[in-house]
């Protein structure tokens, strides 16, 4: 009996983590602006900081998620008032993160869960070695953000993950390329 009553609380926990993971508890929901039309709902994930930083390109627009490239410097509508979908910036302007690395999704997943875990699996790696280049004090405030496509995206064939690092209070902004 204790057995089974123990199961059951497993299970109840496990079901309180998913449902509090997937309904958006502490993550940024997806803006269905951030997609241009007929292309993927991006979802985000943030967990720790990520990865590598090549040369951010320098013209300020509001762009599809899916368009941008490793170094990218972005606002986020949830962080930048005034915008409504995410907005490439230059690097060394205010801005709210930057893509530190791109990956491809795997063939094979079969729900949302599936994706958003090989997505922290995918960026978590990429994560440590821009953390730890990054000044004393800031990897506290660096978060990973990760945007990739829904189920229904995922399955018509949008397997593109983007892993970046933003800063994790609303009221602060980068302000120069991440090292």
């Amino acid at each position: 009996m204790a057995v089974a009553v123990a199961g059951v609380g497993l299970v109840l926990a496990v079901a309180v983590v998913l449902a509090v993971t997937l309904g958006g508890g502490g993550n940024r929901k997806p803006n269905a602006s951030d997609a241009a039309p007929g292309s993927a709902t991006p979802r985000t994930v943030r967990s720790a900081p990520a990865t590598p930083t090549p040369t951010p390109s320098a013209v300020p627009n509001t762009f599809s998620w899916i368009s941008l490239q490793a170094g990218d410097c972005f606002s986020e509508p949830n962080k930048t008032p005034g915008i409504t979908r995410l907005s490439k910036r230059d690097c060394r302007q205010p801005h709210d993160a930057q893509v530190i690395g791109l990956a491809t999704l795997p063939a094979g997943l079969v729900s949302d869960v599936d994706i958003q875990r090989k997505a922290l699996s995918l960026c978590g790696p990429v994560a440590g070695p821009v953390d730890s280049r990054q000044p004393s004090g800031m990897t506290k405030v660096l978060n990973e953000y990760s945007l990739f496509p829904d189920l229904a995206s995922y399955r018509s064939g949008v397997r593109t993950l983007t892993c970046a690092l933003d800063i994790g209070d609303r009221d602060s902004k980068l302000t120069a390329p991440l090292r």
